[in-house]
């Protein structure tokens, strides 16, 4: 596939058979024309088009509808979290809640069933509790990503967030960060016995019925 490209005036023609599409938050790209960008992209000829990151306030159902009717969209989304608490994602400013981002997935896995999952965890938000942090715990028990980063806060000049007084201890969120890991990889494990046959892994031991 050839494309036509623009560097410093001069026209240039180049072929690609992959793209990935970046951004710290790709899909709010032009106030929710994304989904457009890709059926316009999809039309080049380009054998496999992804990208990262995505916000979940910006995914929108035309964005999914695209994903799943475009065939050179990857099935493949970073979907970052954060938290599983509604109250941490409040104070984080993510301008969503625990019950949209489930349902984001829930209609994700319905539009694209074989679609993979992976997130960003950020743990030991300044004034996060125990029952919060185990809010997390349980939504990536629930969602079964299919990759999982895992984060320790850390502030960031100029964010509210660096000015709450209530910040945790390190050896409090290095706690948190191996536990939230750990549920991770046991989330990656069933979520790979269920795409390449479970019972196998499942008769070698290698995670538990």
């Amino acid at each position: 596939m050839f494309a036509a490209g623009s560097v410093r005036g001069r026209r240039q023609i180049f072929c690609a058979k992959e793209i990935t599409l970046l951004g710290q938050n790709v899909n709010s790209y032009q106030g929710g024309e994304f989904a457009n960008l890709l059926r316009l992209l999809s039309k080049t000829g380009i054998e496999r088009i992804r990208f990262m990151t995505s916000h979940p306030k910006d995914l929108s159902d035309d964005l999914i509808a695209a994903m799943r009717d475009l065939p050179n969209v990857m099935p493949q989304l970073h979907l970052p979290v954060q938290s599983g608490s509604s109250e941490v994602l409040r104070r984080m400013n993510r301008r969503y809640t625990r019950e949209h981002y489930l349902a984001l997935v829930k209609k994700l896995r319905e539009a694209i069933p074989e679609i993979g999952l992976t997130t960003d965890i950020i743990v030991g938000f300044p004034g996060e509790t125990l029952a919060q942090f185990e809010e997390t715990l349980s939504l990536v028990e629930e969602v079964r990503y299919d990759s999982a980063f895992t984060f320790i806060f850390s502030p960031r000049r100029g964010t509210a967030a660096a000015e709450y007084p209530d910040g945790y201890v390190a050896w409090i969120q290095g706690d948190y960060q191996v536990r939230a890991g750990a549920y991770a990889s046991e989330s990656q494990a069933r979520s790979a016995a269920a795409a390449y046959g479970g019972r196998i892994m499942m008769d070698l031991g290698l995670i538990p019925e």
